[in-house]
């Protein structure tokens, strides 16, 4: 086994060869590298300097076919090396080889690709906005430097817009203004298409563009009128319409008075609560969609840009889980241009619910304990005594569609009516009288479940354990269930190999 670690690096000049020992992580200096060719032939041959380091002119490393680089050799040979010299733990001959033809080792999932090496010139373009109505006219500027970022003079360059179906515009040749630096106006005409415009930048025009940039061709007035939307209320009561104020103003300071209001309240379903982290509330499988209605009709700023009105909530689109209210709110000026703001809170829900959180990380051990806690919360977000609490776990075995999930496990806290189930209660009184229950399962085999929780109304929440090939997995997403036979499907694969 070899004790020489080798890396290459191929770049513009070249590629450069790197030894360090595995044992010590030192530079190994007096090792022989030999890049060999597809076709067996020697391109070279360097030793390592005393940073354990060589670079191999970038011609030798340039060939194609038959003649590109695939093998690097890197050998220590005994009568180099001594039995006395200390090479960080080699031995007294050593050899390692590098295979140049596989993939290169990508970091660019770890975020750190960065900005891909210039050639000979490297150009900086840009515009003075990213925006532009019709009939507008857009400067666009370019910088040439080398590789090494020194300006590079007396060098034209060629500007070709492009419209947002692809067809160029106009093209242009641009002497040097100096130290580098292109510039160019381009008028639009007054009915320019609309959209997203290019441009590229070339030293040849029939070589690629070395650079590219786009902006916004757009019929927009920006924005004259500032407000925001606010409420007194951390949470909707569906029972008590909550009030929702504004003050708008326009940018110069005067107050944006006489203007109309549009808008609309849009309730959505959700299965988190904030003041609880980490638990889930409702049925999984509840089919719930969002319900959406206008703001009240007629409401107008005052003279000073004040506006107050109260807001009611539609009927809540959810059973058992809870919501969210999201207030879309639009100013409308003399222009009919509109300023748009948005404000969310929770719903109060209509009655207690249950929430269940897992003890575990993402999954358990197949065969070990799955832990989980319960609370019950009113409609105000106080945590309650709850008993009575029955809870069930369920296995899901979907080998066809007309075959129905058999549930294999049913437990009651207190109370064991399953062998497999090892469980145990705990209660306690935390403050504001609320009492946890903690039920612990195991072990259990490979395969899906899911907990029910039902409360005196029958409002049940779900959450799913999944266990397969060795390994349990608890998931929280709201939807319907694995498609059918997928997993019967997966067992007969696993069967057959």
């Amino acid at each position: 086994m070899s004790d020489l670690g080798l890396t290459a690096y191929t770049g513009r000049a070249g590629m450069h060869v790197f030894v360090r020992s595995l044992t010590s992580a030192k530079a190994v200096s007096g090792v022989s590298v030999t890049p060999v060719a597809a076709n067996n032939d020697v391109l070279g041959e360097a030793v390592t300097d005393e940073g354990g380091q060589e670079t191999f002119d970038p011609g030798l490393v340039r060939g194609t076919g038959g003649d590109r680089p695939a093998v690097l050799n890197a050998r220590l040979k005994a009568k180099e090396t001594g039995r006395d010299r200390d090479r960080g733990g080699l031995r007294n001959e050593d050899y390692v080889f590098l295979d140049l033809t596989k993939a290169p080792f990508d970091l660019s999932d770890g975020g750190v690709d960065g900005r891909l090496a210039p050639g000979p010139l490297d150009v900086f373009a840009y515009t003075e906005r990213g925006v532009y109505r019709p009939g507008a006219t857009v400067q666009a500027v370019a910088l040439v430097c080398d590789g090494k970022a020194m300006a590079q003079p007396d060098v034209p360059m060629t500007f070709v817009f492009s419209r947002p179906d692809g067809v160029e515009q106009r093209r242009f040749v641009v002497a040097d203004g100096g130290v580098g630096g292109h510039a160019i106006d381009l008028r639009f005409p007054d009915g320019a298409m609309r959209g997203t415009w290019s441009l590229s930048v070339y030293a040849d025009p029939k070589a690629s563009a070395l650079a590219n940039l786009s902006f916004l061709v757009e019929d927009f007035e920006p924005e004259r009128v500032a407000f925001e939307l606010e409420s007194d209320a951390e949470r909707f009561d569906p029972d008590n319409p909550a009030e929702i104020s504004l003050k708008a103003d326009y940018l110069y300071g005067a107050p944006a008075a006489d203007m109309k209001l549009e808008g609309q309240v849009s309730l959505m379903p959700t299965r988190e609560w904030s003041a609880f982290k980490g638990y889930v509330f409702g049925l999984q499988d509840e089919e719930a969609y969002p319900n959406s209605g206008p703001l009240p009709s007629g409401l107008k700023t005052d003279a000073e840009g004040k506006l107050s009105f109260q807001l009611t909530l539609l009927d809540s689109p959810v059973d058992t889980q809870l919501a969210k209210a999201e207030v879309v709110a639009r100013l409308v000026d003399a222009g009919w241009r509109y300023v748009e703001r948005t404000l969310e809170r929770e719903v109060a829900p209509d009655g207690a619910r249950i929430g269940i959180r897992p003890l575990f990380e993402d999954g358990v051990e197949e065969g070990g304990p799955a832990e989980f806690r319960v609370i019950l919360v009113d409609r105000a977000g106080t945590q309650m005594v709850g008993k009575g609490l029955a809870w069930t776990l369920s296995r899901i075995r979907d080998p066809l569609p007309v075959v129905p999930r058999e549930r294999i496990l049913a437990v009651r806290c207190g109370q064991e009516h399953a062998a497999r189930v090892q469980r145990y209660t705990r209660s306690h009184r935390q403050p504001g009288g609320c009492v946890v229950a903690a039920c612990r399962l195991g072990p259990l085999p490979a395969g899906d479940r899911r907990r029910t929780e039902p409360d005196g109304d029958q409002r049940r929440i779900h959450r799913r354990l999944v266990c397969r090939q060795g390994e349990c997995r608890y998931t929280g997403r709201a939807g319907g269930w694995p498609r059918q036979g997928a997993l019967s499907r997966r067992r007969d694969r696993q069967a057959a190999a």
